[in-house]
C-alpha cells in the first residue's frame, strides 16, 4: 500500500505513476477507480502507459477494488489507485457546499 497526494483522476500525471517503475515484477495492469463515476484518463497519462506497456482499466471505485482483488488472486501483476466516492477534503469549498444547500 502506497499513498501518493493525488486527489483525483484528472489530477493524475506521468510524473504521479513513476513510482511504479521502481515494482518488480513490472505492473501489467493499473487498475484505477475513479470515484463515483467513470472518467477519462488525462491524455498525457494514457500516453505515458502505452509508452511503458501498462494497461489501464478505470472503473467506478467500488467496481475497480473487486477488480483488483481478483485480479491478485489471479496472481496477475497489477497495481491499484483508488480515489475516494466521497468528496476529498483537499478539494473542499464550504462557501459552495453551503450555498447548494440553501444556506
Amino acid at each position: 500500500s502506497l499513498l501518493f497526494s493525488v486527489s483525483r483522476l484528472a489530477l493524475l500525471t506521468p510524473r504521479s505513476l513513476e513510482i511504479l517503475h521502481l515494482v518488480e515484477p513490472a505492473v501489467d495492469l493499473l487498475v484505477i477507480g475513479s470515484g463515483k463515476t467513470v472518467e477519462r484518463i488525462p491524455p498525457d497519462v494514457r500516453r505515458w502507459m502505452q509508452e511503458f506497456g501498462v494497461v489501464p482499466e478505470v472503473a467506478t471505485t467500488r467496481t475497480a477494488c473487486a477488480t483488483f482483488n481478483f485480479m491478485v488472486q489471479e496472481q496477475r501483476s497489477v497495481a491499484g489507485i483508488l480515489f475516494p466516492s466521497q468528496p476529498n477534503f483537499a478539494d473542499w469549498d464550504e462557501q459552495k457546499f453551503l450555498s447548494q444547500a440553501g444556506f
